[in-house]
This record gives structure tokens, sequence and C-alpha cells, in this order.
């Protein structure tokens, strides 16, 4: 289990990279506890999407779907950035959803699982990192101060 202050953590990094004046609209794929998400509330909208959503929103301005963005890759909305925290399987399609929609991406991996995962020898934390920063271009890479896996790749 990952260090329990993650979410806040990544919302307090979004905050200071993506001011609230700048963004309104927040995806939040694979969110299904809504940890980051509820951090996140004063933005304008956060919309999850997890299939397995294990949590409901408490806040008017976060929704929650659990079909629809995997399949389809693709979205009603336009958000003005996209997060992952620890996504697993959706990682790839993070990506490339930011890259075909030239949304931002902030991304904190995990477990090589899903797209992109295919070539990794025993899930290997360094070979998932490596091919993740190969498949986003003009990426930074900054450690957060949590526990277990803290690098979060964001352009």
């Amino acid at each position: 289990m990952g260090d329990t202050k993650r979410g806040l953590v990544v919302s307090k990094f979004i905050k200071e990279k993506y001011p609230i004046n700048k963004l309104s609209k927040i995806f939040v794929p694979a969110d299904g506890n809504l940890i980051l998400a509820s951090h996140l509330h004063q933005y304008d909208e956060v919309l999850v999407f997890d299939p397995q959503a294990r949590a409901y929103p408490k806040k008017k301005n976060i929704k929650l779907r659990k079909k629809g963005f995997y399949a389809e890759n693709k979205l009603d909305f336009k958000p003005d950035l996209i997060v992952g925290l620890h996504p697993d399987h959706a990682t790839g399609e993070i990506i490339e959803y930011g890259l075909k929609t030239g949304i931002p991406i902030c991304i904190v991996p995990c477990c090589a699982l899903g797209k992109f995962s295919d070539k990794i020898e025993r899930r290997s934390y360094a070979q998932w990192m490596n091919i993740l920063k190969q498949k986003i271009p003009n990426h930074k890479i900054t450690d957060l101060p949590i526990r277990g896996r803290n690098k979060i790749i964001w352009i």
C-alpha cells in the first residue's frame, strides 16, 4: 500500500504547477476511492472515470462515471488537465488521450500494467518508467515527498 498522503501531495503539486485560475476542468481516470478527486474539489469540475469505483462523490462538482472512456477513448467535455495517481491499467490510455488531444497530463505511475507494458520483464519499475518517458515527448519528472512510487511525469 502506498503513502496515505499521496492524494493530498499530488493535489498540492497540481495546484502549484497548474493554478486554479488557469484550469477549470480536470479528468481523473482510475480514482475509484475518489481520494485525489476529493483534494481537487476547488476546481470547477472534476470528472472521475473508474469502472470499479468504490466511493461516490460528496461534492457537487465531482462527477463519477463507470463506463465510456476506455472503450471509446473520448470524453464529452474537454478537460484542462488529465491526472493519473497510480492508475495501473489506465496509464496507457491517459498518455494516448492526452497526446491525441493536446491536453496536459500528470501521471504518478505505479504498476507496469496495460498498454505499453508487454515488453517489460518481471514488471520492472525502471523499465516501465523508461517506456513512459519515451512515449511522452517534452515531459518533466519530479520526485514527490511520498513513500513508494513517487515520480510524477508531467507536461
